[in-house]
């Protein structure tokens, strides 16, 4: 099964992070897990999560994709990037971001994988000691570990849209270097899909469950 983790700055905004990420289609499951430091996120949902493979992405993209592409994919393949990026923002900065990982993706290029699209094994996600909560570039750190134990990645035939313009230098910084708090509560929601098994069935979105709170 396929789960996809998703950091969320206010869990309240939650339909609308659903709409974009499974608008064309639906994962087994997903997980939105708010609280301080992305990289702490990232490691506590996937901790969550019940999938074999994990998909980590933001709050602020867009997929389109079939999830289903990961449920036949050969054991020799342990982590992918995403084919294709599209800036809907307007920002030159981000559109120029989005042509450099459109250039890197087809040529297998560590570099095009960037926390809006990051998907892995379990397996091998766990064999690198997940997400480096201690980098600022969480990322770029997590994709460097499976460079060195597992090769190059493979490319998946996935297109990601950037919703919301590429944060200044500042801003990187304060987003991403947020050391985790003790006293901070990290609370999460997960969603279930569920699949008819008639011609043209669809899958259906559960309830999202209950709030899974923690502090340490």
């Amino acid at each position: 099964m396929l789960s996809v983790v998703v950091p969320v700055r206010d869990l309240g905004q939650w339909p609308q992070v659903v709409r974009n990420i499974c608008g064309a289609g639906n994962p087994g499951e997903l997980i939105l897990q708010a609280g301080s430091g992305i990289a702490e996120c990232r490691n506590r949902g996937a901790a969550k999560a019940a999938g074999d493979v994990l998909l980590f992405s933001d709050d602020d993209v867009t997929i389109q994709g079939d999830f289903g592409y990961f449920s036949d994919r050969p054991e020799s393949e342990a982590w992918w990037v995403a084919l294709r990026w599209t800036d809907y923002t307007g920002d030159e900065y981000t559109e120029t971001v989005c042509r450099t990982l459109n250039f890197l993706a087809p040529l297998s290029g560590i570099l095009a994988s960037v926390g809006s699209f990051q998907a892995v094994r379990r397996s091998a996600f766990e064999a690198v000691g997940g997400y480096d909560t201690g980098s600022v570039h969480e990322d770029h750190a997590l994709a460097r570990a499976l460079h060195r134990k597992f090769g190059l990645p493979a490319v998946a035939p996935f297109e990601v849209g950037i919703l919301r313009r590429t944060v200044t230098v500042a801003e990187h910084w304060e987003r991403h270097f947020s050391s985790p708090q003790a006293s901070a509560p990290y609370e999460a929601r997960r969603f279930r899909f569920t699949y008819g098994s008639g011609p043209g069935s669809r899958a259906q979105l559960s309830a999202p469950g209950p709030s899974l709170r923690s502090r340490s």
